[in-house]
């Protein structure tokens, strides 16, 4: 964790750990603001770079405990939306593998739009093939939002990120006001304002298997949006350009 020393390290480590009890065994409003401070102290420390991983590499658990990310996993059961969306937001900011795979199959059994976007932010943010794989479902079979931050979410993975700043994804009711996510919440500490883009990382090769020769299952579907009937024309052209991104 870059903070700066090793006593405001210490610190944030105590900190951190005081969110992740206080979501395990507190009450409802106690779970919500746990969960809501674990993603935010993630955005501070983890600096200016838009995604911890890449297409093909997770990015490592960061937590203080790494083991006490099976507790937070946990908390994608709670029966509360808000504190789903919170902790998909947490776990994308903390966690590795593990939590892309929990956030995978968060999507195969969430039906609340809000919560799917969430996960779909956290495993931009994630990276690795259980992400990737997770996010091109999304691109292939989710609604409209879904579909479209599903698109820019592996179009990050493979260039480094995006010049946006590091707020969650609006709600569907912020959507249809015309509001941001930062307009209706407190404003979140945010470390480095600079956003990393470079060139496509895997130029020449299969995006989900590194494979040069023949076609992949995301190559494929990103053709398919491309394609689809019914598909809005936006999407339809974020598909093309995101192929045009991973082709180099």
């Amino acid at each position: 964790m870059d903070v700066g020393n090793s006593g405001e390290s210490g610190a944030e480590d105590r900190e951190v750990q005081l969110w992740v009890q206080r979501l395990l065994d507190g009450t409802r409003d106690d779970r919500t603001h746990a969960a809501t401070e674990l993603g935010r102290l993630g955005v501070w420390t983890r600096g200016s770079v838009r995604t911890r991983g890449t297409l093909t590499r997770a990015a490592a658990n960061r937590l203080p405990d790494p083991a006490s990310v099976d507790m937070v996993i946990r908390a994608l059961r709670d029966a509360d939306r808000t504190i789903r969306c919170q902790v998909a937001r947490a776990l994308g900011e903390w966690g590795g593998a593990e939590a892309a795979m929990a956030l995978a199959a968060l999507l195969r059994s969430e039906d609340d739009p809000d919560v799917r976007l969430y996960a779909v932010h956290a495993l931009r943010t994630i990276g690795g093939p259980q992400a990737v794989e997770a996010l091109r479902q999304s691109a292939e079979a989710g609604g409209e939002a879904e579909c479209d931050a599903a698109l820019s979410a592996i179009e990050e993975l493979a260039t480094g990120g995006s010049l946006q700043d590091t707020e969650p994804p609006p709600t569907n009711q912020q959507r249809a006001s015309g509001l941001s996510s930062q307009d209706s919440q407190t404003p979140q500490r945010v470390r480095g304002a600079v956003r990393t883009r470079g060139a496509v990382r895997m130029s020449g090769t299969s995006a989900a298997t590194g494979d040069p020769a023949g076609e992949d299952p995301l190559t494929a579907t990103l053709q398919r949006v491309r394609a689809r009937e019914g598909t809005s024309a936006y999407l339809r052209i974020r598909a093309g350009e995101v192929l045009r991104r991973l082709k180099g």
